[in-house]
């Protein structure tokens, strides 16, 4: 495990879909790996439950673990309304991490089958750059009851899917963290369209 450290030769550390929260001494050499100039990616899924903070906090990052759901923009996999938590999206910045997707647009869009969202923190240090390099179409609302409809009170917003972080001089550290992991699954390209 990461109780002691990571090791020297990782290139890139992923953490894909944590069922469970990590323990702080693994938070600690996550950390540390990552001060050190390391290159991570971190996928995380909702249903878990598991929001990483300890690591995030650092990166000026906070995950918000409730279901987002769109009535318009949706992916139909069992035609229910339980599908509108399939979000589509083809809403991509200019962020190196995702220029491909960016140039094809809408023939190449991006599928999260059930995702939380990414908020970047406010009055973050100047070393720290955050891009949310992938967004939710702008009707997507927050399912706080998990009723798949928008209730008052469920702000509908383009929210943030993905972080994209980097820090500090040479060795730039650098972090992607999505809020589904799901997206990197072959359920997600099994879906239609």
């Amino acid at each position: 495990g990461l109780l002691q450290e990571v090791p020297k030769d990782t290139t890139v550390l992923v953490i894909m879909g944590p069922q469970r929260p990590f323990a702080p001494e693994e938070m600690a050499s996550i950390n540390k790996y990552i001060d050190g100039g390391g290159r991570v990616l971190i996928a995380l899924d909702p249903e878990n439950h598991v929001d990483m903070k300890a690591v995030l906090d650092p990166l000026q990052l906070e995950y918000h673990d409730v279901t987002l759901a769109n009535d318009q923009a949706f992916v139909p996999r069992t035609h229910t309304l339980a599908d509108r938590t399939n979000l589509v999206t083809a809403t991509f910045s200019s962020h190196p991490s995702v220029t491909t997707l960016l140039r094809l647009g809408s023939r190449a869009p991006a599928i999260f089958l059930g995702a939380g969202w990414i908020d970047a923190k406010r009055g973050r240090p100047i070393d720290v750059q955050v891009d949310a390099p992938i967004k939710a179409h702008y009707q997507t609302f927050v399912d706080k009851n998990g009723n798949f409809q928008p209730d008052p009170g469920e702000q509908r917003r383009a929210w943030e899917l993905a972080g994209a972080v980097s820090k500090g001089q040479a060795p730039q550290m650098r972090a992607f963290v999505i809020a589904d992991s799901d997206c990197f699954a072959d359920e997600a390209i099994q879906a239609p369209g």
